[in-house]
């Protein structure tokens, strides 16, 4: 699924669970700094919609990287500087004996995924029969598979996961490993100069303020902010 905003403007955030919650709170931050000249709401749309409207309609994306919008994306649209740096991870059950940091380890396992997600190097794997891989609706979904043993591993967003696992305080359930790394932006598609300017500069201000700092540590990502991916921790616990 995605989201954009809408308002006078809109924001549309894909594929993330994280992007629901926190994506009100960032329309919220992107009124609030314009000093009233943009108002920012939240559509949510399955990812093939968000893809459609892409051709047709103006909007702001956010939390999104080059790579999920195919390899012409910088020279179609316009990014802003960084939000943040996350990560693809491998995730799985921290009672298990098996560890997993490569696609190989993955071989002759269960591969618990997400729908709609593709992984480099994994998917030739999968076609081969070399790794099952079966898919759930969600990042939640995911880690309760696992905490099952469904599945033996799983790959998606650590920031989402990171989330997840402090909503329900399962920070003690898994172990992980990074998969890729990567960053986080805004897209921006408008004709409105004054706007996309505006959005392409604010990811340096979110990134020093401390009350946005303080938003993304009851998300549980506050490690993402300092780019230390050292755990599933934050500094309030």
């Amino acid at each position: 699924m995605g989201l954009r905003f809408r308002a006078s403007h809109f924001i549309h955030l894909p594929l993330l669970l994280l992007a629901v919650g926190l994506g009100y709170e960032l329309a919220n931050y992107l009124s609030k700094n314009s000093n009233g000249a943009y108002q920012f709401n939240v559509e949510v749309l399955p990812r093939n919609r968000l893809d459609m409207l892409l051709t047709k309609t103006d909007m702001i994306i956010p939390w999104v990287s080059y790579a999920w919008f195919g390899p012409k994306a910088t020279e179609k649209y316009q990014w802003s500087k960084p939000i943040f740096k996350d990560a693809s991870i491998y995730i799985w059950n921290k009672k298990s004996v098996q560890t997993f940091s490569q696609p190989e380890h993955l071989k002759g396992f269960h591969l618990g995924g997400i729908q709609g997600y593709h992984f480099i190097n994994v998917g030739p794997l999968v076609k081969s029969g070399e790794v099952k891989r079966s898919d759930t609706g969600s990042e939640q979904q995911l880690l309760e598979m696992l905490l099952l043993k469904r599945f033996d591993d799983g790959i998606g967003p650590y920031s989402s996961f990171a989330y997840i696992i402090k909503d329900n305080s399962w920070k003690d359930d898994f172990s992980y490993s990074i998969y890729h790394n990567y960053q986080r932006h805004f897209l921006i598609k408008t004709t409105n100069k004054e706007l996309s300017s505006y959005i392409e500069e604010i990811p340096q201000k979110m990134l020093a303020d401390k009350n946005w700092g303080q938003i993304m540590q009851t998300y549980g990502l506050d490690n993402i902010l300092l780019n230390n991916l050292g755990g599933f921790t934050t500094k309030n616990e």
